[in-house]
């Protein structure tokens, strides 16, 4: 028997479970097959390419919700270290950096950006 489990660690459990969850969809939503016409249409309008780019960056945030809760909770993330490195690295080692506010930590220096790594000027605080 299990105790002296907060609820915060269960919600973050419960958190990383969904995360789990969501790429799973993802995934299988990526092993419909698709029609050579649908490829070549694809291919032509750089439909596939997008597609592709905005589910690597999709995976590379539930990655990184995987890695904050299980860093909270003392948990092994090192797997999802390396799955988020690998994905990243699909994309040429570049995310394309709108420096989103969900990508962002607070340290002694300002808001940092999780994916370029630069300090972002903010209302509340500029670097």
């Amino acid at each position: 028997m299990i105790k002296n489990i907060t609820s915060e660690t269960l919600e973050l459990i419960a958190q990383i479970d969904c995360c789990y969850f969501l790429m799973e969809e993802a995934g299988k939503r990526t092993e419909k097959p698709i029609t050579p016409f649908e490829r070549m249409i694809d291919d032509a309008t750089g439909y596939g390419k997008m597609r592709d780019d905005k589910l690597r960056e999709y995976l590379i945030d539930l990655a990184r919700q995987i890695i904050e809760c299980k860093k909270k909770i003392g948990a092994d993330y090192s797997c999802d270290e390396k799955f988020m490195s690998e994905l990243i690295n699909l994309g040429g080692g570049k995310m394309n950096c709108q420096h989103e506010l969900s990508k962002r930590f607070f340290d002694k220096h300002g808001y940092k950006c999780l994916d370029c790594g630069e300090y972002v000027k903010t209302n509340e605080t500029t670097t």
